[in-house]
């Protein structure tokens, strides 16, 4: 009787060894799927912050793209508005083709039909579908001083009034998912997921 009390006893802790084990196996393997969990959380939310950080910085830098040139192309545009000269125009718009960073710039009338336009999104990969944010800036023509001096105040008012607009002149920049520097960031991105593991 005593012998069988001692093999069942230690049938028993074999069995029991055996359950903590398993339980500790279990019990392992459930820490190590929590922190992968994790550690994809926290490097997915480092990633976002990463990429608007530099996706804002990209707009930062197209916006002051896109004031250089208005501040630089609005005379040439302005004289060739108000001579109705298309050749004029598509010479000042000449130097913007061909430049990955502008997707396209136009040149419209008061009746916004386009006289004049340089398109690179076939050169960056945009689709002619794809709605992209213009920045809009009138092409007005400002009247000399002779010019007021020699007509009554009413009159250059009224003048002012309905010829002073010439057109439109619309930028759209390369959005940052189609950038060069968003390319960048992909193989580097690219490079830590495989270094990572």
């Amino acid at each position: 009787i005593g012998y069988i009390r001692n093999l069942n006893q230690a049938h028993w802790q074999k069995n029991y060894s055996r359950e903590v084990r398993l339980k500790k196996v279990k019990l392992s393997h459930q820490y190590s799927i929590a922190y992968t969990l994790a550690f994809v959380a926290v490097l997915l939310v480092v990633n976002f912050v990463f990429y608007r950080s530099l996706e804002q910085s990209h707009q930062n830098q197209q916006q002051k793209l896109c004031d250089l040139i208005i501040s630089s192309f609005t005379p040439g545009i302005e004289y060739g508005l108000s001579y109705g000269n298309t050749t004029d125009l598509e010479s000042t718009l000449f130097p913007l083709r061909n430049n990955p960073e502008i997707a396209f710039v136009r040149v419209l009338d008061n009746q916004g039909t386009v006289v004049s336009q340089v398109d690179n999104r076939g050169l960056v990969g945009i689709s002619q579908d794809i709605e992209l944010r213009t920045v809009d800036r009138d092409i007005v023509q400002k009247l000399s001083s002779s010019f007021q001096s020699n007509f009554p105040s009413q009159l250059l008012e009224s003048a002012e009034n309905d010829h002073r607009r010439l057109g439109q002149l619309q930028i759209a920049s390369t959005p940052y998912k189609y950038s060069r520097a968003y390319d960048g960031v992909l193989h580097l991105l690219l490079n830590l997921g495989i270094i990572l593991p």
